[in-house]
């Protein structure tokens, strides 16, 4: 089945002051947590593993979503441990033990040209192990 195709463990939308804590998510088909247009979200306490190998399993994606803290946590899932989408801002991560995996990605942004926005994104006092990178922008070419 096409990654496309597979299923979210946990997908959360329009929610505000939504709280996540103390679960554990393990090899999820996809993303494990998708947090999309979502205001004053806390996740704190979360431990979401998967396969080193595993193909699109974003611990946390999130989306045009707000004032978004994440603290206290394990994400090991061999893709992004926090994924970082088109319209958020005020993002927090703090405290995250991050790996195997990409690391914390901001993007990918300005896919077909597109514009993106992304705002106030801090990332503090995290650990990274066995991942590509720490904390990144990914972002299209522009085409003209």
């Amino acid at each position: 089945m096409p990654a496309s195709e597979r299923p979210t463990q946990l997908h959360f939308q329009n929610c505000n002051d939504l709280n996540i804590i103390g679960i554990t998510s393990f090899n999820s088909p996809r993303n494990h947590i998708e947090i999309k247009e979502c205001k004053r979200v806390k996740i704190t306490k979360i431990k979401l593993v998967a396969p080193d190998d595993s193909p699109n399993t974003d611990g946390i994606d999130i989306s045009e979503s707000s004032d978004v803290d994440i603290y206290d946590t394990v994400v090991g899932t061999g893709d992004d441990c926090v994924a970082i989408n088109n319209g958020s801002m005020n993002i927090n991560i703090t405290r995250m033990n991050c790996g195997p995996g990409h690391g914390i990605s901001v993007g990918s942004l300005g896919r077909d040209g597109e514009e993106s926005m992304v705002e106030n994104i801090q990332v503090t006092d995290c650990t990274f192990v066995r991942t590509e990178n720490g904390a990144r922008i990914k972002t299209w070419p522009c085409l003209k």
